[in-house]
């Protein structure tokens, strides 16, 4: 009775899925099902074979065996096992049950299995769709043809109690031939028993055999539930491929989408190297004045690093105003202790000029080397000044001879060695307010040694008249 409704069971379609009964063995309940699964596809006739082109590469080769042994490893996921009995014999699990395998996903796995073996379809399609088939399977295991457990109970009930009443049947059966054979032996045996009390044994017992139930009735009844049973069930596979189609769709928009955008950042990706390609060309048709002009850029911060920068005393005396008509000129412009100095004024004016000489030593010390109160410093048109040997003392270092020729007289102020009014201001000469400070120290008959040149200008600026400024360096040693 069993095999009869193994064999029923392997006749339904069920929504593109067919039941079989299976069975398989393992060392583990885990590879046991596995085997089942394996045996249920091969009654089916299942080919699970790639065949390669023989121009293929070895590279092509190698990546399409990788995904041919993924492919042949999720294959097995086309079949699910229902009602498993797992029996375990020694160190080897059995597990016996119903089979069911959807012939959808086995379809699509020998769909991808010849685009496999073709050289037509790319590697990255090859992928997406085992991608895509793995998902599907993994949906059917999960949500295809699932019993809860109350209908597992019932169909397993049912088919006990039919495998019993069978077994029993048979058994009440063999009982009653048993008796029938012992009577008719004992019939021959025993005179003295009377053919009407054996033929009354007789006919009681056929009377017992034609009282057995009917088993057919029995059969039809639990057939009927468990039609039933599988009803229920097609109803929730209905709800759960609806539910599986939709979740396809889902995933396929969703990864359509992903490549969408994938290919929108490979199109902006190949714009962006299309212009840095023609920036590069660009550059390389410039790079000469591109270099040079570098170069230059490099030229002139080196050139502002290790400018020479005026010292404080070149500040004080301010000796960027320079007028070539009136010079002054030393014997020589390094000079030691043992030496002695002498300066030439050479003045090149066409009217009087009143000449003034001033030192301003390497500690910003201020001395008036000419006029002394014993010269008179107007000096004629053209005319050369030589002034008398001055002896070289220290302090020794870098100093500076500041030569003024004046249309009129300058007043010579006291030196004091105070802070200065010009360089109170960073800016020292370049102040915009230097003109009035200039004048104000004009005023002042004692001034700081650092504004003596400011002094004199706002003399000139006072009485409206201009004065002619040079100078000359002098290095003096011990």
């Amino acid at each position: 009775m069993r095999k009869a409704i193994s064999v029923l069971l392997f006749s339904i379609q069920l929504f593109g899925n067919e039941i079989v009964k299976c069975s398989g063995e393992g060392r583990t309940e885990s590879e046991a099902i596995v085997n089942a699964q394996r045996k249920a596809l091969q009654s089916f006739n299942t080919k699970l074979k790639v065949h390669f082109q023989k121009d293929i590469s070895v590279v092509d080769r190698e990546a399409k065996e990788k995904i041919a042994y993924k492919l042949e490893t999720s294959s097995n996921g086309v079949v699910s096992l229902l009602l498993p009995e797992v029996i375990k014999d020694g160190e080897k699990f059995l597990v016996k049950g119903i089979c069911q395998i959807n012939n959808n996903l086995k379809s699509r796995v020998l769909e991808l299995q010849e685009k496999i073996s073709s050289n037509s379809t790319s590697l990255s399609e090859l992928q997406n769709g085992l991608e895509i088939l793995n998902f599907e399977i993994e949906s059917f295991q999960k949500e295809s043809l699932q019993i809860d457990a109350e209908t597992e109970k019932r169909i397993l009930k049912l088919l006990y109690k039919l495998e019993n009443l069978e077994d029993s049947s048979k058994h009440q059966k063999e009982v009653l031939k048993l008796e029938i054979d012992y009577l008719q032996r004992d019939l021959k045996e025993l005179k003295t028993v009377t053919a009407d009390e054996v033929q009354n044994q007789i006919l009681e017992l056929q009377n017992d055999l034609e009282n057995l139930p009917d088993i057919s009735e029995v059969r039809d009844s639990l057939l009927y539930q468990i039609r039933t049973n599988f009803r229920v069930l097609n109803e929730k596979i209905e709800v759960i491929s609806d539910r599986f189609e939709e979740s396809v769709s889902n995933f396929k928009s969703e990864q359509k989408e992903k490549i969408d955008k994938l290919e929108n950042s490979i199109s902006t990706i190949s714009s962006e190297i299309e212009n840095l390609e023609s920036r590069v060309s660009i550059l390389e048709k410039y790079q000469i004045y591109i270099f040079s002009a570098l170069a230059l850029l490099f030229f002139l911060i080196l050139f502002l690093l290790f400018r020479k920068r005026d010292s404080e005393t070149e500040k004080i005396a301010d000796i960027h105003t320079i007028d070539n008509r009136v010079k002054i000129e030393l014997n020589s412009k390094i000079l030691t202790s043992k030496e002695k100095l002498r300066a030439t004024v050479f003045h090149k004016f066409k009217t009087e000029m009143y000449l003034y000489i001033v030192n301003l030593n390497s500690e910003n010390r201020v001395e008036f080397l000419y006029p002394t109160s014993k010269d008179n410093n107007l000096i004629p048109p053209n005319r050369t000044l030589s002034t008398p040997d001055f002896d070289i003392t220290q302090p020794f270092g870098k100093d500076i001879f500041k030569v003024i020729a004046s249309p009129l007289p300058l007043e010579i102020p006291k030196i004091a060695y105070k802070s200065s009014k010009i360089f109170a201001d960073s800016r020292g000469f370049k102040n915009p307010e230097i003109e009035s400070i200039q004048k104000e120290l004009a005023e002042s008959s004692e001034v700081s040694n650092m504004d003596i040149i400011g002094h004199f200008r706002g003399q000139a600026l006072k009485n409206n008249f201009k004065l002619y400024e040079n100078f000359v360096e002098l290095e003096t040693k011990l």
